[in-house]
């Protein structure tokens, strides 16, 4: 959460709008995408219900301060279906979005998407570039690796390569891309899953859409 408000200010002061209008005129109207920070009402009759989980996966053991972190504010599944929350702009939390939206995005971060490219190389290469690895997250209970709001391909749920990254969503929902295949992939799903992280979906998907992708070659 604090990495969005930081990273989102840092865009509302070079660009001179707000997240929400930086993402749509910059990013979303280039790319023809269906992304949204803050989501207009008229689109609401197409966003689909959230499902909370039917069980919620066990807190992994942590100690207090760290509990107490993760726990405060208590996040409520259900809340993602209000309309204040749909409304809001919250850069780390409430981007709303369709697979081929997700997909698109992703791929304008490598090759292009239609022509657009969002990044240079360079600046891949340096979003991607590890700010922390070899590291045991306390939230998540395994050692992660994070280029600059980033997931990194540690541990290998975006496929079989090292060099993929992306970044997954509450409940499941993820998008990612692999530089290497030339591949950008995203999901989405309104069925929430119970993981804090590590949805089984996540490496099926990957790993299914990357098979086909290396056999079409």
């Amino acid at each position: 959460m604090t990495y969005g408000w930081l990273a989102g200010e840092i865009v509302r002061r070079v660009s001179r709008k707000s997240f929400a209008r930086f993402v749509a005129e910059d990013i979303a109207k280039l790319l023809d995408a269906d992304i949204f920070v803050s989501l207009p009402a008229q689109h609401d009759h197409r966003a689909a219900e959230m499902i909370p989980p039917q069980h919620m996966a066990p807190p992994p053991p942590l100690p207090e301060p760290a509990l107490m972190a993760l726990s405060n504010p208590q996040q409520d599944p259900a809340s993602t279906n209000l309309r204040v929350w749909r409304a809001a702009e919250i850069p780390a939390a409430n981007g709303q979005a369709n697979a081929m939206g997700l997909a698109r995005f992703y791929a304008a971060l490598i090759s292009g998407c239609e022509g657009v490219r969002l990044l240079s190389p360079e600046t891949r290469q340096r979003m991607t570039t590890p700010a922390t690895q070899n590291r045991a997250d306390l939230f998540l209970g395994f050692k992660d690796s994070w280029g600059m709001g980033v997931a990194l391909n540690v541990p290998g749920i975006y496929g079989p390569n090292p060099g993929a990254f992306g970044h997954s969503g509450w409940g499941g929902s993820f998008g990612c891309a692999d530089p290497d295949a030339d591949v950008a992939i995203g999901y989405v799903c309104n069925q929430m899953g119970p993981e804090l992280v590590g949805d089984p979906r996540t490496a099926g998907l990957c790993a299914a859409v990357l098979s086909c992708a290396a056999a079409q070659r």
